[in-house]
């Protein structure tokens, strides 16, 4: 069921409710205002609502006047008042009317596909969640409704939120739009008092107060560096003393929370393609930096730490591979690790509650769960809303701090190549037009053949393997939506998809849309690239080391490769680019040494691609996306700004090199709420 506007949308019963009052509609207008819901603030195209409608049937242009009418007719809407169906001339119409999905509600109208698709990925995981009965979880009981109160309502977009109890203070970032820097900011709940209280050419983030409130901490970044500084808090006065940590102990590590006493802080290691993250502490008195956790082998590694009220535990969040995450409790006084639990998807914050007997965790797209640490076991909270996340606060029980945003975070956009030698106006006949649907896109592709672009596509907690044709979206897969996909390519002949998705190499037969996995869970694997219509190499990790698989689609047979080498393409008769086990891309010539051309940020297929004797990459510094280009000959390396905050970097040039598919990040409209279930 959605909220739409003033009415409540059961689409499995085909009813309407408005102060209590149920009323029918029929079928048809059913599917029309389910089609509307699914694409709310999107165009929806007349073509698109009659393929929708009337299948391949021809119909009169009365005839589709009639059921839009109708529409209006049951929302008590107009066309020339309009609150809910807004019309856009000789193209369709938007669902202008806000939509929420109401928690609790039972949805019993998926497609046979998605129906079928899911059914093959929970067989294909049996054994995961095998691992984790193992460990344990319930779901709590369903309560009557979950409340949501706005604790923030600023324009904009608020992120890495954090709460201080006894100063009843939010600290938060935020920014107006997209391209505006990351400031911080303070509100005092009790009085509704906000504070601006930084304003320079710099992000800021993940500003936490001491226990006492007293001081904050908090990361500052340039395109030149990132480092954590700590300054006296004044709710009145703002801050005032601020120090940098020296750079030898912020310079590769992000500040992740304050100690429980406030004696020190908690940082974590930078990102790194081919190195685990581990979680460090540093003591202000003493000024010391020591190792907590060491690298974890497979996978990101360590990635979020809490220390308990009482300061006797610390709670860590480490990624062991793909989307498999563990919970790790280590007792501080003894040093001992005394909880190593499996967790039940795939979760990226963690609070205590505060009688420090009960973690609640929360993932990106709106799962939450508690660990218990008497039983030492799992529960499912029944919070079914749409992208909720960032738990950062137990405000009671049955109660959370969160944060909440509106789910358009992605959008794919064919820009301009920045190598160009073109002045701007002669840009002017390029395609770089936004590719504006719901959801969030990713990893775009194009087919050679036809000119359709894949993509990844997150949507209504759903993961979709989609494509566009003649600017429509079509879901080909669907699978839950905490599966994360890395990587995404089409073969020449544009008949199978494949990719990586948790780690595991897939491939999607486009022709009757039959998905299925080529590695086990147990596997774990970093890169996939056609060679062939019926060829795939992927790199699979082992013992720490990737090693270059071939597949053979019409056998169905996986043959071992090389050693060490995450991607090999073959460019001449003489000449093969190799991507080694720390990312390095060397250039292979017959009858000479190979030549080291760069060191890639990201060893993905969407992140590189060789184009007219040149290796392009994307990478970060700080919140500016750049796009390099190696020259193989020389190996010379440039690069040109392709945004500011562009965090996703996957990219594809167009085959005649003039443009590139991108991926724009948006400024998702995000409050700070109150959770209560």
């Amino acid at each position: 069921m959605f909220k739409v506007g003033d009415f409540v949308f059961n689409y499995s019963r085909a009813e309407l409710i408005k102060n209590n009052q149920v009323v029918k509609i029929e079928p048809q207008i059913n599917e029309l205002l389910k089609l509307l819901v699914d694409n709310a603030g999107e165009l929806v195209t007349k073509d698109t609502i009659k393929k929708t409608l009337w299948s391949d049937r021809v119909i009169t242009d009365d005839a589709f006047r009639a059921v839009i009418k109708k529409l209006r007719k049951s929302l008590l809407d107009s066309a020339r008042d309009s609150r809910y169906v807004r019309t856009i001339p000789l193209k369709g119409y938007i669902l202008i009317a806000e939509v929420t999905a109401v928690a609790g509600a039972v949805n019993d109208d998926k497609p046979k596909l998605v129906m079928r698709t899911a059914a093959r990925w929970l067989v294909a995981c049996g054994l995961l969640f095998g691992v984790i009965s193992w460990t344990g979880y319930s779901v709590l009981s369903q309560p009557a409704a979950v409340t949501l109160t706005s604790l923030t309502s600023m324009d904009g977009s608020e992120v890495s939120p954090f709460y201080n109890a006894p100063q009843n203070q939010l600290i938060f970032s935020h920014r107006a739009n997209k391209d505006d820097y990351l400031q911080l900011y303070a509100k005092a709940l009790d009085s509704g008092r906000i504070t601006r209280l930084t304003y320079d050419d710099a992000n800021y983030a993940n500003g936490q107060l001491s226990a006492n409130g007293d001081k904050l901490a908090y990361t500052r970044s340039t395109p030149g560096q990132t480092n954590t500084f700590i300054a006296d808090f004044s709710a009145q006065q703002g801050l005032s003393n601020i120090f940098a940590l020296p750079d030898v102990v912020a310079g590769q590590r992000y500040f992740q929370a304050w100690s429980s006493d406030g004696s020190g802080l908690y940082l974590s290691d930078f990102k790194q393609p081919t190195r685990s993250q581990g979680i460090w502490y540093y003591e202000l008195a003493s000024q010391k930096l020591s190792s907590v956790t060491s690298s974890a082998g497979h996978g990101s590694g360590d990635y979020f730490a809490r220390e308990s009220f009482d300061s006797r535990f610390l709670a860590i969040l480490r990624n062991t591979g793909a989307n498999d995450n563990e919970l790790l409790i280590q007792h501080l006084p003894s040093g001992e690790l005394v909880h190593v639990s499996k967790l039940p998807g795939s979760y990226q914050h963690l609070i205590w509650s505060a009688d420090d007997q009960v973690i609640t965790l929360s993932s990106f797209y709106g799962e939450f769960a508690q660990y218990d640490l008497t039983s030492r076991q799992f529960a499912l909270l029944p919070v079914d809303i749409n992208n909720i996340n960032n738990v950062f606060y137990s405000c009671g029980d049955r109660c959370l701090f969160a944060r909440q945003h509106n789910g358009n975070y992605l959008d794919l956009v064919s820009q301009p190549n920045p190598f160009l030698a073109q002045t701007p106006l002669s840009y002017s006949g390029l395609n770089h037009n936004y590719l504006e649907f719901s959801g969030a896109e990713d990893l775009p592709v194009t087919g050679k053949r036809s000119g359709h672009i894949y993509l990844i596509n997150k949507y209504h907690k759903k993961s979709q393997i989609a494509v566009i044709r003649d600017n429509v979206k079509y879901v080909l897969a669907s699978l839950p939506v905490d599966i994360e996909f890395t990587a995404l390519q089409v073969n020449q002949e544009e008949t199978h998809l494949a990719g990586i998705a948790n780690g595991r190499v897939f491939i999607l037969a486009l022709q009757d849309q039959q998905f299925r996995y080529l590695t086990t869970e147990l596997e774990k694997v970093a890169s996939v690239q056609w060679t062939a219509a019926d060829r795939l190499h992927f790199a699979r990790i082992e013992h720490g080391q990737p090693t270059l698989y071939r597949y053979e689609l019409d056998a169905d047979i996986k043959v071992r490769a090389q050693n060490q080498v995450y991607a090999k393409q073959q460019l001449t008769d003489n000449q093969t680019l190799v991507i080694d086990s720390e990312a390095n891309a060397w250039l292979e010539q017959a009858n000479s040494e190979p030549v080291l051309l760069t060191r890639l940020p990201s060893v993905s297929p969407n992140r590189w691609q060789v184009y007219q004797g040149a290796l392009y990459y994307t990478g970060h510094e700080e919140n500016l996306a750049y796009l390099y280009r190696t020259d193989m000959t020389t190996a010379n390396t440039d690069k040109q700004l392709i945004a500011k905050n562009r965090f996703r970097l996957n990219f594809e040039l167009s085959s005649d090199g003039t443009t590139m598919l991108a991926v724009r990040s948006v400024l998702a409209q995000s409050d700070i709420i109150k959770v209560e279930y």
